[in-house]
């Protein structure tokens, strides 16, 4: 990630956008998208973020499978052959930008891990980037469609 606002995540966060990132790619889409970092959140199954959305009822695999489902995702499917693997891999190393809301959820992150007085930005920090943001998203659907009982009231020591 050659964004230098990345600088100050952690290797779990910085992983969960790379999650979410090949998530985006493997979906055909030009731009990440709040519900890719979402994705990426609950593949770090290590994480605290991953850790709080199984409390809240919601898993990666529940994630995983209904992420394809969402309008405007592409079809996602496992390559057959070699040549298929190498175009899959060609598209993973695509440049994909992060949407506004994305942009928005980095920011917030990195103001709720200064309110906890962290010197670095976790998968903790940007879920609450993420549950703050404002508006409907595909992210927020998902949580929805999913039956979560995300509070914003969560807090991360």
């Amino acid at each position: 990630m050659p964004d230098k606002r990345f600088n100050d995540f952690s290797e779990g966060a910085k992983r969960a956008f790379l999650h979410a990132h090949l998530e985006a790619v493997e979906l055909n889409q030009p731009e990440i998208g709040p519900e890719h970092v979402l994705y990426g959140l609950a593949a770090q199954s290590d994480g605290i973020a991953a850790q709080a959305l199984i409390l809240a009822g919601v898993s990666f695999v529940t994630i995983k499978n209904y992420l394809p489902k969402l309008p405007g995702q592409g079809a996602k499917r496992k390559p057959r052959s070699l040549t298929e693997q190498a175009n899959r891999f060609q598209r993973s190393l695509q440049q994909v930008t992060l949407s506004e809301n994305v942009s928005q959820i980095v920011d917030l992150a990195q103001t709720e891990a200064q309110k906890l007085g962290r010197h670095y930005v976790g998968t903790e920090h940007v879920l609450l980037g993420l549950l703050s943001l404002k508006g409907s998203n595909k992210a927020f659907k998902i949580l929805r469609k999913l039956g979560s009982s995300f509070k914003r009231s969560f807090t991360f020591s």
